[in-house]
C-alpha cells in the first residue's frame, strides 16, 4: 500500500512540475505551470505596447530566475540587444562561464548591436521607448520629436541615440534626415552592423544603389558565422535587389525572397504567388522557392512546386527541395541523386552537401561522410552539424569538444545537447548532464529524449521509481522510442 502510495504521489509531482522543470523552472510571481518561454513572450507583448520599464523589469526577473547558467539565454540575449535593452544582455553574458560555446554568440551580438559606450538605465529605457514607438506603433514623428527635444542626450554624443533618430525619420521617409543623423551614428560608432544595415536602406530610398551594394559588400566582410546575422545579410541583399529592380514578377520574387529569408513565411508564399506571369524563367525561380516555403510545413504543396519549376528548367531551389523531401520518406538514392544534382547550381551555402554527408552515413559510407564533413568545414567553418557527425566518428577524447563547437555557431541545435548529456551521464556527472538537458529541453518541450534521459539519470542513482515516472512520459510522446533510438545508435556506428 505504501509502495502504491508513494508511486502516485511521484506522478503526481511530476504532473504539477514537468511543464517546468528543469528547463523552465518557477519563474518568480508567475506561480506553477508559467514557463520562462511564456514569461518572456509576456515581456516582449509588453515592450511592443510601449510599457518599457515593466518590459525591462519581466525581463530581468526572467534571466535572474534562472538556476543554472543556461545557454539558451543567449537567443534571448539578441532580442534584448535589439530592443536596447543593453544591460540585460551584459547581465546575461556574465552568468555564462562556458567560453567554447558562448564566445561566437557574445562576440557577434555586441558587432551587431551594441552602441559605443555605456548608457545610464534612464536613457536606455527612454531610446527602448523610442524604438518600440517606431517600430510597432506608428508613432515615429513623435519618437523622434522626444529625442530631439533630448539635448543632454544629443550633446553627449550618443551614438544610439542618432541611430534611433535616423530610424524615425526613415520610417517617415525623411530620408535627407534619416541619412544625416546614421552618418552621425555610424562616424561616432563605424563597427556597428545594425547602423550600416539602416544606412543602405536609407541609400536605396534615394536611390544610391551603387553606395547601396558597396556598404553592403563592407558589411558581408565582417565575417558573420551565426546563422541569425548571416540570414540578415543575406535577406538585405534581396531587399536591395526588390528596391531596384524594374520588372515587377522578378521585384516581387525578391521581395518574397526577402520576407522567406526574414522568417515571414506566410507573407513570402502571397507575394510569390501574385508573382506569377507569363515569363517562365521568372516563374522557375518563383516555383522553385515556393516549394523552399512549403518544406517545413505541407511534402506535398513542396514537390508540387519544386515539380513545376523543374519542368521549366534544372535550378537550385527545385531540385534541392526534391531531395529533402526525399530523405525525409527515407528514400536515400533518390535523395542523393536530387542533391548531387543540386549542388552544381549552389552558391557557397553547402545546403545540398551537407544532406549528402548526412545520407552517407545513413546508407553506411562513413568514411565518405567524415571525409565530405572535414571538406565543408574547411572552407565553411560556421557549418555545425559538421562538428556534431564528426564527434560521432571519435573513441570520446575529443567529442566533448566538437560538440561544443557545434553549439557555439547554434546555440538551438538540439542533438548536440542530448549528446552531451549522454557523455556526462556515462561519466555520472548527473548535474552537467541535466543543464545540457534543460537546454534542449526548453526548446523543444515536445522531444521524448528529455525524459528518456531523465529515466536514465534516475535509475543509475538507484531511484528506479523516479525513472519508470520519466519512462512513462517519454512513451506518451513516442510509444516507439526504443526503435528510434535503436536506429539512432545503428546510425552512429
Amino acid at each position: 500500500m505504501m509502495k502504491k502510495l508513494k508511486q502516485i504521489v511521484l506522478i503526481l509531482v511530476f504532473i504539477l512540475s514537468s511543464q517546468i522543470m528543469f528547463a523552465s523552472e518557477v519563474i518568480q510571481g508567475y506561480g506553477v505551470g508559467y514557463s520562462r518561454r511564456d514569461a518572456f513572450n509576456l515581456a516582449q507583448n509588453k515592450f511592443a505596447l510601449t510599457n518599457i520599464k515593466a518590459a525591462h523589469d519581466e525581463f530581468e526577473t526572467i534571466i535572474n530566475s534562472t538556476g543554472n547558467k543556461d545557454f539558451v539565454l543567449l537567443e534571448m540575449a539578441i532580442t534584448l540587444a535589439e530592443y536596447g535593452f543593453f544591460d540585460l544582455s551584459d547581465r546575461i553574458f556574465s552568468m555564462l562561464d562556458d567560453y567554447e560555446i558562448t564566445q561566437n554568440y557574445i562576440k557577434e551580438i555586441k558587432q551587431f548591436y551594441y552602441p559605443a559606450k555605456r548608457m545610464q538605465t534612464n536613457d536606455l529605457l527612454f531610446l527602448a521607448e523610442g524604438y518600440s514607438n517606431i517600430m510597432y506603433n506608428n508613432y515615429a514623428q513623435e519618437a523622434v520629436l522626444e529625442v530631439v527635444n533630448n539635448t543632454e542626450l544629443i550633446k553627449s554624443r550618443n551614438d544610439y541615440a542618432f541611430y534611433i533618430l535616423a530610424l524615425g525619420y526613415y520610417e517617415i521617409k525623411d530620408n535627407e534626415q534619416a541619412d544625416n543623423y546614421i552618418s552621425i551614428a555610424m562616424m561616432l560608432n563605424p563597427d556597428n552592423i545594425n547602423y550600416k544595415i539602416l544606412k543602405v536602406k536609407i541609400l536605396l530610398e534615394k536611390a544610391e544603389k551603387k553606395k547601396a551594394l558597396k556598404l553592403l559588400d563592407e558589411i558581408e566582410k565582417s565575417g558573420f558565422q551565426l546563422d541569425e546575422f548571416k540570414k540578415k545579410l543575406f535577406a538585405l541583399r534581396e531587399y536591395i535587389l526588390y528596391k531596384t529592380e524594374k520588372n515587377d514578377s522578378e521585384k516581387d520574387y525578391h521581395l518574397g525572397k526577402y520576407y522567406y529569408l526574414d522568417g515571414k513565411t506566410d507573407f513570402a508564399q502571397k507575394v510569390l504567388l501574385n508573382a506569377l506571369s507569363n515569363n517562365k524563367k521568372i516563374n522557375q525561380e518563383i516555383y522553385g522557392l515556393l516549394g523552399l516555403t512549403y518544406l517545413p510545413t505541407s511534402l506535398s504543396q513542396a514537390r508540387d512546386n519544386a515539380q513545376k519549376s523543374l519542368k521549366i528548367g534544372d535550378n537550385f531551389e527545385g531540385l534541392y527541395t526534391l531531395g529533402i523531401i526525399e530523405k525525409v520518406q527515407e528514400h536515400y538514392k533518390q535523395s542523393l541523386k536530387f542533391l548531387n544534382k543540386a549542388k552544381k547550381y549552389e552558391k557557397n551555402t553547402y545546403e545540398s552537401e551537407r544532406n549528402i554527408a548526412v545520407l552517407y552515413k545513413k546508407t553506411g559510407k562513413t568514411k565518405k561522410s567524415i571525409n565530405l564533413w572535414k571538406k565543408i568545414l574547411k572552407k565553411s567553418p560556421e557549418v555545425y552539424e559538421g562538428y556534431y557527425y564528426l564527434a560521432e566518428t571519435e573513441d570520446g577524447t575529443n567529442s566533448e569538444e566538437l560538440l561544443k563547437k557545434s553549439l557555439s555557431y547554434n546555440v538551438l541545435f538540439v542533438p548536440a545537447y542530448y549528446k552531451l548529456a549522454e557523455i556526462y551521464i556515462n561519466r555520472e556527472n548527473f548535474e552537467l548532464a541535466k543543464k545540457y538537458l534543460n537546454n534542449a529541453n526548453y526548446i523543444d518541450e515536445n522531444d521524448f529524449r528529455y525524459y528518456y534521459y531523465l529515466s536514465q539519470i534516475e535509475l543509475q542513482k538507484g531511484n528506479k521509481e523516479e525513472s519508470e515516472v520519466y519512462l512513462k512520459e517519454c512513451e506518451r510522446i513516442e510509444p516507439n522510442y526504443k526503435k528510434v533510438l535503436d536506429r539512432e545508435q545503428e546510425f552512429e556506428k
